[in-house]
């Protein structure tokens, strides 16, 4: 592998990347801080400054524990704040309440003792925000205002010492169109003096109803269902300064599978929609289809050094987890192909046995026969083509042996295969050719997964096959009966439903009505098919996560596009128009971003990326990242490229989604000899040799993290925000400069709520609002 190329991918990718995964939806909710409105930090000295004066505390540990029964909540908070100054403080504790919530039975204990809380409404609470505004000249805690608060005085916090807060509450969850929502107002913590070393949330969903879906937009959690009426979902982290609150949706409804439709749509364009398609956890008999499974393992010479075992076990897990009505083959192949059973057998004991047997005999020798491969187990496929028939196709190399182009191979598998063959390939390593592979999953409606030298070939694909172990619904189709037209629907086509999972789907929608969306497809070579009635409405603002989410899908879509088909200006132009309204830069679209700005002309004070814009070695890095994903079809560079890809189009949260990419590209580094991984922003320094520039640290010049807040994007220029929209507009359009802290500027904030989150990223932020640009200055 080029040195140069890794270290260029991997540089490229923390530097924008590793700003991109800052980019937060943040919402107009918070949990508990400390406030200390008195405090004057040190003298500047060795030791690091707190990011915000009023708020000088390091949160230790941040624990949540929320039990829902139905629709009631209750939560229980725990967090350690400690002083790391050697003075004794005095503050309060604020609790902002989430607007449109309603909060019972609220208790606070502080250092053991209970103390009473007391509730300033949203006018008193406002008064308390800009008094620290003006006070501190800070405005971060301005996205609260217009929400009422609870507020505890805390004295004395002892000089090095540690105050235990607990905090309980319960109220009523609302729900929308049956989706039940729950919201854990978590982002306050990002005001710790330090990165917090432990956050964890557990949620227990306990009903009377079937629980259907559980869907988090901004976490990646781990749901643990408990038969079909329970689970526990679970999001941990450490070494974190949160900055997004929790959100978990969730449905109950007693059909075989339940439909929930959640919109956005702000009146100025097309809206926004997400669908979430769940079926019974509890499925059995004739409700889940059988299906036929043809194992294809790689035993060319280059599976040698542990990853024939873990392959081997792999395919042990899934031996052991067939149902009792599927049929089942192995075929290994090397310079041949070459069948276990020669046909489809049942799963009995004697058989299984069989191919027990068979798997461990397996030696890796020979070359690499993928179409020969890929044909004998397409031949296994029955005539009459009722089931779904899963081929799993693992391999770690390039075809050496027999054809070797690639639209040969492709069009061979799309003639061979048809109906309801799905083809899931797994990449083992680097070299192998990702073009091939994601060409054939396309071709049948799969997908491709991509396990690198370091992780676990056993886990990758046990857990693939726990997913796909019992179908659900095959071919689905989505279609409704409406005036409202939808359209740019993310997956597309629709891949099969299995029980235990869930489809996420996301697109836009023009119109506005009701009418009835139904789900059909196949279970069992009969049709089946599953209804709700919905309503896309011309306004609302709510879900404002589903843009941002589509946004992110439609980027890895057309990146695909671009990847397998080559590029052309339209897409381009898409890629760099959503890529900078929606904050989701990366390498693979920072270089088109600047190549846009710089044939536009774009004046430096209005970039996407300033600090790019002067730093030749970025903007080669940056451009070999984006070369790699159009030009490189094996290798490290194309691996990369396709997991991200891969994962964009399916992501269920952006910065989770981004975060991957990230450690991708800092696993990739360091097998470089001196590259060095530095602990914090994730930042790669490459050895001085590589001619690559260093990426700065957080507080390098110019560049700062980009923010999504309230439906905008907006990137730092130093010390100044500039919304995303600004370098759109016209020359000529109108100009308003307002001084922070003025009377005109608390008239702006009162006038226009929209422009708490904006106002709150610092003294000088730049937007537009209502066709005119409001510059905020010192």
């Amino acid at each position: 592998m080029n040195v140069l190329r890794i270290l260029g991918f991997a540089h490229a990718l923390s530097r924008f990347l590793g700003t991109a995964v800052l980019l937060a939806g943040a919402r107009l909710l918070a949990d508990g801080l400390i406030v200390v409105p008195d405090f004057r930090p040190a003298p500047p000295g060795p030791g690091p400054r707190p990011p915000h004066a009023f708020a000088p505390l390091e949160v230790a540990y941040h624990r949540v524990t929320v039990d829902i029964r139905d629709q009631v909540a209750r939560t229980s908070v725990e967090q350690a704040f400690r002083n790391p100054e050697a003075r004794q403080l005095e503050g309060y504790y604020i609790f902002p309440v989430p607007k449109g919530t309603q909060l019972d039975a609220i208790s606070m204990e502080v250092g053991g003792e209970m103390l009473p809380a007391e509730l300033l409404d949203a006018d008193q609470a406002r008064r308390l925000y800009e008094d620290i505004v003006r006070k501190h000249r800070d405005p971060a805690l301005l996205e609260y205002a217009g929400q009422a608060l609870f507020k505890v005085r805390i004295f004395p916090i002892e000089p090095l010492g540690t105050k235990r807060v607990r905090l309980s509450y319960t109220q009523l969850l609302t729900a929308d169109t049956g989706m039940v929502e729950y919201r854990y107002p978590l982002n306050t913590e990002k005001f710790s003096a330090a990165p917090i070393k432990e956050v964890s949330v557990k949620v227990e969903l306990k009903g009377r109803g079937p629980l259907k879906s559980v869907f988090s937009p901004t976490h990646e959690v781990e749901v643990a269902r408990h038969g079909g009426r329970e689970a526990t979902v679970g999001f941990e982290a450490v070494n974190v300064r949160p900055d997004r609150d929790f959100q978990l949706l969730f449905s109950r409804d007693s059909g075989d599978v339940d439909l929930r439709l959640l919109t956005h749509a702000s009146g100025d364009g097309d809206g926004f929609f997400l669908l979430l398609a769940a079926p019974d956890v509890e499925l059995s008999g004739d409700r889940v289809a059988p299906k036929d499974v043809v194992f294809v393992l790689d035993t060319s010479g280059s599976m040698a050094g542990g990853k024939l075992d873990q392959a081997r076990k792999a395919l042990q897990f899934c031996l052991a987890n067939l149902n009792e009505r599927d049929r089942f083959d192995i075929i290994r192949f090397s310079t041949e192909a070459e069948p276990l059973f020669h046909g489809l057998q049942p799963p009995d004991a004697g058989r299984r046995q069989q191919a027990a047997a068979f798997l461990a005999k397996l030696r890796p020798l020979g070359g690499t026969a993928i179409h020969d491969a890929l044909l004998t187990s397409l031949r296994e496929r029955p005539v009459d083509g009722e089931r779904p028939f899963l081929v799993i196709f693992l391999t770690d190399g390039l075809p050496t042996v027999g054809e070797v182009k690639n639209d040969v191979i492709v069009d061979a598998v799309k003639s061979a295969g048809g109906g309801l063959t799905r083809v899931f390939c797994f990449g083992l390593g680097h070299d192998v050719n990702t073009h091939l592979l994601d060409r054939i999953t396309e071709t049948t409606r799969a997908r491709s997964q991509y396990v690198l030298p370091e992780e676990d070939i056993e886990l990758k694909v046990s857990s693939f096959f726990a997913k796909v172990s019992d179908p659900v619904l095959a071919e689905p189709r989505l279609t409704l009966d409406s005036p409202v037209r939808l359209a740019r629907m993310h997956p597309s086509p629709l891949p099969d439903l299995f029980k235990g999972d869930q489809l996420v789907v996301v697109g836009r929608f023009a119109g506005r009505g009701s009418g009835t969306l139904t789900l059909s497809g196949m279970v069992d070579g009969k049709a089946r098919s599953f209804a709700r009635p919905v309503r896309f409405r011309e306004r609302g603002r709510d879900n404002d996560f589903i843009p941002r989410l589509w946004a992110m899908r439609q980027i890895g879509f057309l990146l695909d596009e671009i990847r397998l088909r080559g590029e052309n200006p339209e897409l381009k132009e898409e890629v760099v128009r959503l890529a900078r309204d929606y904050g989701i830069v990366t390498p693979y679209t920072s270089w088109l971003i600047l190549e846009d700005e710089q044939r536009r002309a774009v004046p430096l004070a209005m970039q996407t990326q300033p600090a790019l814009s002067g730093d030749r070695g970025a903007q080669m890095a940056s451009r070999r990242a984006y070369e790699s994903l159009t030009r490189e079809q094996t290798g490290l560079d194309a691996v990369l490229a396709a997991r991200y890809g891969l994962a964009s189009k399916s992501a269920n949260q952006v910065e989770s989604t981004l975060a991957a990419a990230q450690t991708d590209a800092l696993r990739a580094a360091p097998v470089t000899a001196g590259a060095t991984v530095t602990p914090g922003p994730a930042v790669v320094r490459p050895p001085a040799s590589a001619g690559v520039s260093p990426a700065p640290t957080a507080a390098g010049a110019g560049q700062g993290p980009g923010r999504y807040v309230g439906g905008r994007t907006f990137y730092q220029h130093g010390a100044r925000w500039v919304d995303s929209q600004v370098q759109g507009q016209p020359a000529a359009a109108p100009r308003r400069t307002i001084p922070f802290g003025s009377a005109d500027y608390f008239d702006l904030l009162g006038r226009h709520r929209e422009t708490q989150a904006w106002l709150a990223l610092g003294v000088q932020v730049e937007f537009v609002l209502e066709g005119v640009v409001y510059q905020v200055t010192e």
